[in-house]
């Protein structure tokens, strides 16, 4: 096989590395046109001719000198002259013509006569240069020309352009090295410039120049390489779909032209990375041994690209066959070539299409670039990593890894026939000897468990014996302790009786008391209801008489006693049915009064509370017969309804805020401070209920905590100086009823509404309540700490008149005056004892105001009972269907900048 196939240039994983490569095809001198250049650049790239070329330049695809390097060591060894082999993963690719037009679009047709030029003489630049056989080289029009071009006409700087894109990108020729004369007289006649093949002759300088690179291979420090080896590195890209996802992307995955404008990237691909692409290349991966390019409606068939002085070689056919039958090339070795100097074919020929002109500018060619090899060593492509590139690529790294991740996985189904066997007799010889093993402990295993059930069968049929003997006792300790539930109720009436016997002996005793026993099952009756059942309860002392009156006594026995309870909670579950208050004035100083226990302080870790905390004594402080139930009861059917709600831990949308188990848990629990969410989700459910007129007041508004947080901070603005003072936009919105936006009103100040309630945070740890009258101009605060003056309203009663004023129409404008507001407290004491109730009395205060009650109807006594109709209160309007509507239709505020207005 190795003698009739061709052989590589390197054997596998032999291959030489380099640190540099002087790459001759540069993009700056394109970058560089297209900005001293500009007009006549566009003119250019509008010709299809080269448009496609240019635009690699804008499209910023780097160089991989790496990439090229591999590839040049990979070369299969053939006599062909037009065409080029090499191999990837042990699979032949093939770099021909019809490849490099694929990638690059140029012309590869050569028509008859291409080589002699007739051109017309028109006194330019470029005539002159002709007549006159001028060597221009890129480096001269870099220094010189590109500056003195300002003096040219305007078509010979655009056939300097050409020339430039030819020589410096698709020729990719040194810069010292002159332009040849026949390229001058094509840019003379540009239709003669566009019918020359120059896709051929470029790709033939290619391979021209990979032949002359062959001996410099193993040059680690660099070599010189000319030719468009951005062309060949695409093609590499095309050809190699892993390769080219690591160095770079498609622009689009619907192109239909020449490859080479459909690439963009930093090309950052590492020896290393190529070697590890190669190495986990799978049998079925994708890889493309020819390419063919239909764009533009141009179908051009293998003919096309045939040319008449290629040389036949079997080998290649073999190739060609193999690859049509599908050959598997994984276990193929291919051949390594003993490299010679003189073991390569090179043509005689220079550069057959320039003519007799062109071999006179090869000669220069030629002695220039022995003589600046060495110059250039500093421009070059370093490929070592120790300069790092500028350019940004984003994801570079993320598609080698997944490029290399997805080799990896599908690499490990290629295993061959003989290793497939090999772990296919492994396994089964480890499953023969776990067979045996699980048999054996199996059958252990068997053994025990039956030797154990059969003494726990024993064991069951003595317990079952036992448990005949623990029945007698049962009955037996029964009896006992009922004896002693009996003793015990008859020991506590007796010690009722001389009690109050005691009682009826004194000279300023009560003249009555009622005492009632009768059974009861809730803990209502355990614990007083108010302050006020107790005094009712009182003994007056006016009367020197007593009345008696004992209940009857149940002494009947009860069988259904918890053996678990210990002898505290024995006696306590025997006196639980009476009624007597347990606290005695002046009897016992250690005593506490249950109304003023603090243990229910404790705050709750969550909403998700046993329905105990919902029955608890605060919950009872008022009744629905008394005046503050509107303000702290909820009914027992309410609860159940929050309780499952709680069961179901769901988040509900409450205007502006959501409802959930930390804002409940903040509302509910005993010592939390209220925050503005759950501030602003109230003052929410206020302002819908003036809305749909739940409650009979009209002309009303309710602002939130922003607006409060916006007036400190514009009344800062204001003290800088009144007269450089601009008033903030939104706090016109707000004096428009546009903010608020949730419940949205739009009623104007001072016309529409008559006063406006306000939550403000003082000294950031304590909440009041103003309410502000537009038509008594005065402020009223509500401070359950019972202050006399409070800084920050002084904001309000300088700014409000102002927002008044602002908002009013031009007429009314000029008849407001922008005098501050008034202040009045509103007197309160001996509240808020814990210091954490501050924001449920300011939300309590501003329901009372409303709605005219009293507001000494709030206390300490029934805070606890105000928090959890507040939290009613939240779901109840969470769950309602005509809030819920109302805010299915909210719409965000579309606030812009007012115009200023003289105040």
């Amino acid at each position: 096989m190795e003698l009739e196939l061709p052989k590589r240039l390197y054997g596998e994983g032999l291959e030489p590395q380099v640190k540099k490569i002087n790459n001759s095809c540069r993009q700056g001198l394109v970058e560089k046109l297209r900005t001293q250049l500009n007009p006549e650049f566009e003119e250019v790239k509008k010709d299809p001719l080269f448009s496609h070329i240019m635009v690699m330049e804008e499209n910023n695809l780097k160089f991989s000198a790496r990439l090229v390097h591999s590839f040049l060591c990979k070369e299969l060894v053939t006599s062909k002259r037009h065409e080029k082999w090499f191999t990837f993963a042990r699979r032949p690719l093939r770099f021909g013509l019809q490849e490099y037009h694929a990638v690059t679009g140029l012309k590869v047709n050569q028509e008859k006569n291409s080589r002699f030029v007739k051109w017309k003489d028109d006194d330019g630049f470029w005539s002159t240069q002709i007549k006159t056989s001028g060597k221009i080289s890129l480096q001269s029009i870099k220094k010189k020309y590109l500056e003195e071009s300002s003096t040219w006409t305007w078509v010979d700087r655009v056939r300097l352009v050409y020339l430039c894109v030819i020589m410096g990108v698709v020729f990719g020729r040194d810069e010292k090295v002159n332009i040849p004369l026949l390229y001058m007289k094509l840019v003379m006649d540009l239709d003669k410039l566009r019918n020359y093949p120059w896709g051929l002759h470029s790709f033939n300088f290619l391979l021209k120049q990979i032949n002359k690179t062959r001996d410099k291979l193993e040059q680690t420090e660099g070599y010189l390489m000319e030719g468009f080896l951005f062309g060949f590195q695409i093609w590499i890209m095309e050809a190699i779909p892993a390769l080219g996802e690591i160095c770079g992307t498609k622009i689009s995955d619907k192109f239909t032209g020449p490859r080479c404008g459909n690439w963009t990237g930093c090309a950052r691909c590492s020896y290393q990375d190529i070697i590890n692409v190669e190495t986990l290349f799978p049998e079925n991966g994708i890889l493309h041994s020819f390419m063919e390019f239909h764009g533009n409606g141009v179908v051009l068939l293998p003919t096309d690209f045939a040319v008449k002085d290629e040389k036949k070689d079997e080998r290649v056919d073999r190739i060609l066959d193999m690859i049509q039958r599908k050959h598997d090339w994984s276990n193929h070795v291919w051949g390594v070539e003993k490299v010679t100097s003189s073991g390569f074919e090179e043509s005689d020929e220079e550069e057959g299409e320039e003519g007799q002109e062109g071999e006179e500018q090869a000669a220069d060619t030629e002695i220039g670039e022995s003589s600046h090899v060495a110059e250039n060593v500093n421009i070059t492509a370093d490929v070592s990593g120790k300069n790092k590139r500028k350019h940004a690529d984003r994801g570079a790294e993320s598609r080698k890894k997944k490029v290399l991740c997805q080799l990896a996985a599908s690499s490990k189904g290629n295993i061959d026939t003989d290793m497939k066997k090999f772990l296919e007799g492994l396994v089964e010889a480890s499953f023969m000897t776990f067979e045996e093993k699980f048999s054996n402990i199996f059958d252990k295993f068997e053994t025990v468990v039956s030797d154990r059930l059969g003494k726990i069968e024993t064991e069951v049929t003595r317990l079952r014996t036992s448990s005949d003997r623990s029945d007698k006792f049962e009955t037996v300790v029964i009896d006992r302790l009922g004896n002693i539930e009996a003793e015990v109720t008859q020991l506590r009436t007796t010690l009722l009786v001389t009690e109050l016997a005691e009682k009826t002996d004194q000279p300023s005793g009560p003249s009555k008391s009622k005492i009632d026993t009768s059974p009861s099952t809730s803990k209502k009756d355990t614990v007083p209801s108010k302050k006020k059942a107790v005094k009712k309860k009182e003994l007056k002392s006016s009367q020197s008489s007593a009345i008696v009156n004992l209940p009857p006594v149940n002494l009947s026995q009860s069988s259904a006693i918890d053996l678990r309870l210990g002898t505290q909670d024995f006696l306590e579950s025997c006196m639980k049915n009476l009624s007597q208050d347990t606290f005695v004035k002046g009897f016992d100083p250690s005593q506490v009064k249950a109304e003023d226990s603090l243990d229910w302080l404790e705050p709750p870790t969550s909403l998700k509370m046993s329905p105990r905390r919902f029955t608890d004594r605060d919950i009872e402080l008022a009744g629905a017969d008394e005046p503050d139930s509107c303000l702290a009861y909820v009914c027992k059917e309410d609860f159940e309804k929050m309780q499952k709600w709680q069961d179901t831990r769901t988040s509900i949308q409450i205007g502006p805020s959501v409802l959930d188990e930390n804002l409940a848990a903040r509302v509910i629990g005993p010592t939390k401070w209220l925050q503005n969410n759950e501030i602003d989700a109230v003052m929410y459910v206020f302002r819908e209920r003036t809305t749909l007129q739940r409650w009979k007041v009209d002309r009303v508004a309710f602002m939130t905590c922003v607006f409060s947080d916006l007036i400190a901070t514009d009344y800062k603005h204001f003290l800088d100086g009144i007269k450089n003072y601009k008033m903030d936009p939104l706090l016109l919105e707000y004096g428009k009823g546009e903010l608020p936006s949730h419940g949205r009103t739009r009623k104007l100040w001072n016309v529409d509404v008559d006063r406006m309630y306000v939550p403000v945070w003082v000294n950031r740890n304590h909440w009041i309540a103003l309410c502000i009258s537009f038509v008594t101009r005065n402020i009223q605060v509500f401070d359950c700490s019972g202050r006399k003056s409070i800084k920050e309203v002084e904001a309000f009663t300088k700014l409000i008149p102002r927002i008044v004023k602002a908002v009013q129409s031009s007429t009314i404008r000029k008849h407001l005056a922008v005098t501050p507001y008034s202040v009045s407290i509103v007197p309160m004491s001996d509240l808020n004892q814990l210091n954490c109730h501050c924001g449920v009395y300011m939300l309590k205060h501003i329901e009372c105001h409303v709605l005219g009650l009293d507001i000494s109807l709030v206390n300490d006594d029934n805070i606890r009972g105000a928090r959890l109709k507040t939290m009613w209160d939240l779901w109840e309007a969470a769950t309602d269907p005509e809030f819920i509507e109302r805010m299915s239709k909210y719409e965000p505020p579309k606030c812009k900048p007012a115009e200023c207005i003289e105040l």
